[in-house]
């Protein structure tokens, strides 16, 4: 039995290191395509690069909480959380703030709007670690609810710069 549970924690912690090496690969390539500033020239690459980085994030935060609830095992989800997924959103995050700091003025509001989209993935991360630790329904229907709000939002955001390919339905379910 012993045996098997360092087997079992052998393979969380190498799916928590691919998660985090996938990550830094990720942000390597995106680094290449990265605006300096939001202008109406660009809004259209900065409304997909931003809903690309949307999707990229909440599809992984699916994903692990799939993989973690299977397991039941809602600290390794949260050491995820803490290893794999923060790290990763934070500087994204930041990234997008300081876009939403020196936009031109023309794109500040559809800037600012795009920048709390992603912020809410913070909430929805930590509503999916309270339903799982608490078994808490109400926490996961919040995220499930802003989840929704979100795919919503950003597909009338993509679909008013006619980038309807670019547009993803991401569930909880």
């Amino acid at each position: 039995m012993r045996s098997f549970k360092v087997f079992l924690r052998f393979w969380q912690l190498l799916a928590i290191t691919s998660m985090v090496l996938m990550s830094q690969t990720l942000q390597a390539e995106e680094s290449d395509n990265e605006l300096n500033q939001v202008t109406a020239d660009n809004l259209p690459a900065f409304v997909n690069q931003l809903s690309n980085d949307y999707y990229q994030q909440l599809e992984s935060l699916v994903n692990y909480y799939q993989l973690y609830q299977q397991k039941r095992d809602p600290r390794g989800f949260n050491v995820w959380h803490l290893r794999g997924f923060s790290p990763a959103f934070n500087e994204r995050f930041s990234y997008y703030q300081n876009l939403q700091d020196n936009a031109a003025t023309e794109t500040q509001q559809t800037v600012a709007s795009m920048v709390e989209v992603f912020n809410d993935l913070d909430t929805i991360s930590t509503q999916l670690m309270v339903s799982f630790r608490d078994s808490d329904q109400a926490a996961y229907q919040q995220a499930k609810t802003l989840t929704s709000e979100n795919n919503a939002f950003l597909a009338k955001q993509l679909e008013e710069y006619q980038l309807n390919g670019e547009i993803r339905d991401i569930t909880l379910n």
